[in-house]
C-alpha cells in the first residue's frame, strides 16, 4: 500500500504594526500574561501598546532574527502578493517575513484556528474513488493539538488521469492582511506525479481573487512546506488548501494538524507554549539496521543486540548493550558507532577496556550506564551483580559488589547484589543502583553499600530505573507494579503515578495506566519522561500531574517505522527502554526489541 503522511498544517495571521512615539522596549515577555499594563500585548518578546511596532526594539525577536524553533524547515516557497499561482515550488528558503509586517501568534495562545477544531471541506472525488477525511482530537499537547488530522483514499484511484482533491478550511480576511501557511510533511512512499501541495487562496464570497504560490512535495521523509500570501483588495476569506494529486492505481494516506508561529518568525513553524514540550514531534532512527547483530559502522549500517541504558556526554551517546556484552558509543554528529568497552564475551575481568582478548576487561549483560561527577562512566553489570566503572583512561574496574548473587550491605568490595539495573547520582555524588533481584534500591557512598529504599518485594516489584527530581526525591520505575514510585530522602516509598493496573491510558497521576515502565528522565520544570516498554510508547508526566503519550501507539503492533509521533501518527516503537534527554530537548531512546537507537524530536 502506498502511503503519504502529512502533518501539522497551520494558517497564521500576520498583522502590520503601526509606529508609536512612546515605544518602551524595557519590558520583555513570553506571553500576553506577562504584560501587566492595561492595553498591552506581548509582541516579538516585548510588552507594547496595541498597534505599536515592537520590531523597532533592538532586542525584539524580529530585530535579532529570533523565533526559530531550533530545527530548520527543509522546503519552503517564496511569498506572493495575492496573485494567482502559476506553478509550484519544492525548494528554496523562506525569508520568514513579508511586506505586511511582523507575524502575530494566534494559535498556541489563542487556538482559534486549528485543523482539529475547524470545519474542513473536501472536493475532487472521482469515479467513486472517495477521499476520506478522519479528523481526530488528540489529548497530547492539548495547547496546539498533536497531528490529529488523518486523511486517506478508501481504494485505489482508477481514473486514467489519476485522482485529485483539495482539502480546505477558511478564516476571515481583509485586504492587505498577510497569511503564512505551513505544513510538516511525513511522506512514506511517493513517486512519479504524486504530489501534496499547499497554498492560500483568497476569496470574495465564491469568487477567487488570487492565491499564494503553490508549494509542493514529492520527496520521501519528513520535511516542511511554507507559503506566504497577502490578501488582495476585496478579500473576505483566506482559505488554506491542501491539494492532493494521485496517479492511477495509487493509494494515499496522510496526517495533519495546525501549528503556531512564534512572533516574528513568519514561515517558521512554532512550538507549543508548554515549557520543554515541542508542539509537534517525529520519531527518527539514528543507528541500527533493526536486525540483531554486532557491527561498528555509521548510522543505519550499524548492528546492535539488545541496546538498553543510555548516557549522554556532549555529542557522544553511550549505550549499554546487554546481548553483545559491550558498551557502544554513537557520535550524534557523524552517527558513527564504536565500541569502548567489552569484547563480546560474557565474563568478569577488570582491566583495560581495549587491548588483547586475554587481558581486556569483560562485562556480562551490561544494562545501564551513568556518568559520575568525575566524568567516569558507571555501568550496571547485570549478570556480574556488580557496579563497574570505566574511567577516563580507559580502564574497566569495579565500584561495588563481590560478584555473588545475593544480598549483603557493607564494604563495597564485600557487598552482594542481585541482578543490577538503573543508576542515578544525587547532588552529593552518591551512587544509587537498582537491585532488581532483591526489589531494592541500594546506595554506594564512601566505600560502603547500604539499602536505601524497598523492603524486599512489597514496596517495589521488579524495579528497573531511577531519576532524581529537582526537589531531591528519587523516582523509581516500579516495573512489576506498572507504576512510577517515589522515595523521599529517608527512603520511604510511595506511589507517584499509575493506578497499578496493566495497560496504557493517559490521565491523571492516579488514573493513568502503564505497562512495564522502564527508562526515566527528568526535564526542565520537573517534566518526567517514561519509556513505557511493553506499551511501546514514550510518556510524559507534566508538573500538573497529567500523563500523556508522546510517541508510539499501544493499540498498534510494535515496529520501527519513523515519522509522526503520537497515538494518531504512523511512527511505531519496539520495546523502548533506555532514555536520555539532550540539551536541545531531544529525547534519545533505545528500542531494545528493535535493536535501534532513535530520537523523538521536533518536526522542524
Amino acid at each position: 500500500m502506498r502511503r503519504i503522511a502529512v502533518a501539522a498544517i497551520g494558517l497564521v495571521l500576520a498583522v502590520g504594526c503601526g509606529a508609536s512615539s512612546t515605544l518602551d522596549c524595557s519590558h520583555t515577555c513570553a506571553t500576553d500574561a506577562d504584560c501587566t499594563q492595561a492595553g498591552q500585548d506581548c509582541k516579538l518578546g516585548i510588552c507594547v501598546d496595541t498597534g505599536v511596532d515592537a520590531s523597532r526594539c533592538p532586542h525584539s525577536s524580529a530585530a535579532s532574527g529570533g523565533g526559530s524553533s531550533g530545527v530548520s524547515s527543509s522546503s519552503s516557497a517564496a511569498s506572493s502578493t495575492g496573485s494567482s499561482s502559476g506553478g509550484s515550488s519544492s525548494g528554496g528558503s523562506s525569508s520568514g517575513g513579508s511586506s505586511g509586517g511582523a507575524c502575530v501568534e494566534n494559535d498556541a495562545l489563542n487556538p482559534d484556528f486549528e485543523s482539529d477544531t475547524q470545519s474542513w471541506t473536501l472536493d475532487g472525488s472521482q469515479g467513486g474513488n472517495k477521499f476520506r477525511p478522519e479528523l481526530q482530537r488528540s489529548t497530547a499537547f492539548a495547547v496546539t493539538g498533536n497531528w490529529s488530522g488523518h486523511f486517506s483514499v478508501q481504494q485505489s484511484c482508477g481514473q486514467d488521469s489519476g485522482c485529485q482533491g483539495t482539502l480546505s478550511t477558511a478564516t476571515a480576511a481583509t485586504a492587505g492582511q498577510v497569511f503564512t501557511a505551513s505544513a510538516i510533511l511525513d511522506l512514506d512512499q511517493i513517486q512519479g506525479t504524486d504530489t501534496v501541495g499547499l497554498r492560500i487562496a483568497f476569496y470574495s464570497g465564491a469568487s477567487l481573487l488570487g492565491a499564494s504560490a503553490l508549494t509542493t512535495s514529492s520527496t520521501v521523509g519528513v520535511q516542511s512546506l511554507t507559503t506566504v500570501g497577502t490578501a488582495p483588495a476585496g478579500s473576505t476569506t483566506a482559505v488554506l488548501q491542501l491539494q492532493v494529486q494521485v496517479a492511477r492505481n495509487d493509494l494515499i494516506d496522510f496526517y495533519f494538524d495546525a501549528v503556531a508561529l512564534r512572533p516574528g518568525a513568519c514561515g517558521t513553524p512554532g512550538v507549543a507554549a508548554v515549557p520543554g514540550v515541542p508542539g509537534h514531534l517525529i520519531v527518527e532512527t539514528l543507528a541500527g539496521q533493526g536486525d540483531a547483530g554486532f557491527n561498528d559502522a555509521n548510522g543505519r549500517s550499524a548492528l546492535f543486540a539488545g541496546p538498553a541504558g543510555l548516557a549522554l556526554r556532549g555529542e557522544s551517546l553511550f549505550i549499554a548493550e546487554e546481548s553483545n556484552e559491550r558498551i557502544r558509543v554513537l557520535d550524534l554528529q557523524s552517527q558513527q558507532v564504536t565500541t569502548v568497552a567489552g569484547n563480546g564475551v560474557a565474563g568478569f575481568r577488570d582491566g583495560p577496556a581495549q587491548g588483547p582478548q586475554s587481558v581486556v576487561g569483560e562485562l556480562s549483560s551490561p544494562a545501564r550506564v551513568a556518568f559520575d561527577a568525575a566524568g567516569d562512566l558507571l555501568i550496571a553489570d547485570n549478570n556480574n551483580y556488580r557496579v563497574r566503572v570505566l574511567d577516563a583512561q580507559g580502564n574497566l574496574g569495579t565500584l561495588a559488589g563481590n560478584g555473588v548473587n545475593g544480598f549483603r550491605d557493607g564494604a563495597a568490595s564485600d557487598a552482594e547484589f542481585g541482578p543490577t539495573l538503573g543508576l542515578a547520582l544525587d547532588a552529593q555524588g552518591r551512587v544509587y543502583a537498582v537491585d532488581q533481584g532483591n526489589n531494592l534500591v541500594r546506595r554506594v557512598s564512601a566505600g560502603a553499600v547500604t539499602t536505601f529504599a524497598g523492603d524486599g518485594g512489597v514496596a517495589l516489584s521488579g524495579p528497573s530505573d531511577l531519576a532524581f527530581q529537582p526537589s531531591g526525591e528519587l523516582l523509581i520505575s516500579d516495573t512489576g507494579h506498572h507504576q512510577i514510585a517515589e522515595a523521599d530522602a529517608a527512603g520511604n516509598v510511595r506511589v507517584f503515578a499509575g493506578s497499578g493496573a496493566t495497560g496504557s491510558a493517559d490521565g491523571t497521576l492516579t488514573t493513568a495506566l502503564f505497562n512495564a515502565p522502564k527508562g526515566l528522565v527528568v526535564g526542565p520544570g520537573g517534566a518526567i519522561y517514561v519509556a513505557d516498554q511493553t506499551a511501546n510508547t514514550l510518556r510524559r508526566i507534566d508538573a500538573a500531574g497529567n500523563v500523556v503519550t508522546l510517541a508510539g501507539n499501544p493499540a498498534a503492533l510494535a515496529g520501527g517505522r519513523d515519522g509522526v509521533a503520537g497515538n494518531d501518527g504512523p511512527a511505531r516503537l519496539n520495546g523502548p527502554l533506555g532514555l536520555v534527554r539532550g540539551p536541545q530537548g531531544y529525547l534519545y531512546f533505545s528500542d531494545a526489541s528493535g535493536n535501534q537507537i532513535r530520537v523523538l524530536r521536533p518536526a522542524y
